[in-house]
């Protein structure tokens, strides 16, 4: 077998490798600049069969011996990776399992000639003379068997993003969990019957949750999943076809409970995740609000007492003076406002949060909590940067309105000589104008019957 030998300093080589890999690392999915990116030897040019002689790791030593008999070039396109700095670091200090370089490898051989003709393409349109480089052979096709996929389970928070890689007989995904309230899942799966084709099949966190994940809470028997299909022959044989989104794959019973195990996993880590988020933004009681991560349903107000909240927040402007309560931002069409740091506080803090406001059928409005941020100068927004320096979390806040801010507002009612609120609900429920008695009206309603307990 021949190999394509090129130094991976070679700029072309680095710009070529950036587009063939979709302008991503490899390791982790992040975005890459070219100036950015990085190559990465797959084996690294200091490991050899003579310095693993003496390892316990002997499918390690059986791979450098498959690969010192096809006379493997590490300097060239089959050995190279296109990552991203932390990535390089992090397999510089945890080297791959033997398992993890025969993968990168083959995905490595599968897209060397492809970039092979960007660079040669590269150099025609620079007028840059060729260095004395291996001229490329044909490449003999190789074709994946189990071992190339299995891979045992692995989940770990690499500082960016949680990285998931499990691998089963004929199955692999690789999957990107969220550890940010705005992170989005995603994962790639790999079937040795597809392998050949050159086929990624790749899902977002919305076709994962719908369909992937159906049957895992309950742990149902793999061919009972919805993406599970029975079909027969016209000799009236029964086989399986996975109907997954956008492709439906005939399956082997082997690999039907192989994804169904993978998927199982990936769904338990998905989970704790979600969770883990929660806690931190204070929103284990409540319930989160459509598609939208980070944002939660706290409250339900019914259509006056909002118009009241409202003309509360209008009048308490965060560019107002630093007084008690002046820390509204709302914006033009009232459906959204900001708590935000007062224009004349020395706090750290940049908005504490946001409220959405989501009218809602009978009169009633949802109040629709998301994480506040403070972002420190050339920082990028991430998880730790929400404002945890005053816990604007979405129990505090929801807390802080029923116990604090709206026995304000029902004060300034009361006080007012006349009131719409009064004209339509004074006499019809005798409100005395204290929170508990705007509950019993109707006018707050909660979504954590237990935070609302507290308060009242």
């Amino acid at each position: 077998m021949s190999y394509h030998e090129i130094l991976k300093e070679n700029v072309f080589i680095r710009t070529a490798m950036w587009e063939v890999y979709e302008k991503k690392c490899v390791y982790c999915g992040c975005a890459l600049i070219p100036k950015n990116a990085e190559v990465d030897h797959i084996l690294p040019d200091n490991l050899s069969l003579e310095k693993v002689k003496n390892s316990n790791d002997e499918d390690l030593k059986r791979y450098l011996k498959e690969l010192e008999d096809k006379k493997f070039v590490k300097n060239s396109i089959e050995n190279y990776m296109l990552c991203c700095s932390n990535c390089n670091k992090r397999k510089t200090n945890i080297p791959f399992k033997t398992s993890n370089l025969r993968f990168f490898h083959e995905l490595a051989s599968r897209k060397a000639e492809k970039i092979w003709e960007k660079y040669e393409k590269k150099l025609q349109i620079s007028g840059v003379e060729k260095s004395v480089i291996l001229q490329p052979s044909n490449i003999e096709p190789n074709k994946y068997n189990e071992e190339d996929l299995k891979i045992e389970y692995e989940c770990f928070n690499n500082g960016d993003r949680m990285v998931f890689h499990y691998g089963l007989g004929e199955v692999r995904i690789d999957a990107y969990l969220p550890i940010r309230y705005n992170d989005k899942m995603c994962c790639m799966v790999y079937f040795r019957s597809l392998y050949q084709t050159d086929i990624d099949i790749g899902f977002d966190e919305k076709d994962i949750v719908a369909i992937l994940f159906e049957g895992c809470s309950s742990r149902k028997n793999a061919y009972e999943r919805s993406w599970c299909r029975v079909r027969k022959t016209l000799e009236d044989e029964k086989f399986y076809v996975m109907s997954l989104p956008n492709v439906m794959i005939k399956a082997s019973t082997d690999m039907v409970k192989q994804f169904a195990q993978i998927i199982d996993r990936l769904f338990d880590d998905y989970i704790v995740q979600k969770e883990i988020i929660r806690a931190e933004l204070g929103a284990e009681n409540f319930q989160e609000y459509k598609e939208k991560g980070g944002y939660y349903k706290i409250l339900e107000l019914e259509l006056n007492f909002f118009a009241e909240f409202l003309k509360f927040m209008k009048k308490h402007p965060y560019d107002g003076e630093d007084k008690p309560y002046n820390i509204f931002q709302v914006y033009s069409d009232n459906d959204m406002v900001a708590l935000r740091r007062n224009v004349d506080s020395n706090e750290d803090a940049e908005i504490y949060a946001y409220l959405k406001f989501i009218p809602k059928m009978e009169g009633y409005i949802d109040v629709i909590w998301q994480p506040g941020m403070y972002r420190p100068i050339g920082e990028s927004e991430r998880m730790k940067y929400f404002d945890n320096r005053k816990k604007w979390t979405a129990q505090y806040v929801h807390d802080w309105l029923v116990g604090e801010l709206f026995a304000v507002i029902l004060s300034e009612m009361k006080q007012e000589k006349v009131s719409l609120l009064q004209f339509i609900f004074s006499n019809r429920y005798g409100v005395k104008y204290t929170v508990s008695d705007a509950v019993r009206c109707g006018w707050i309603k909660s979504y954590s019957e237990e935070g609302m307990e507290k308060q009242l």
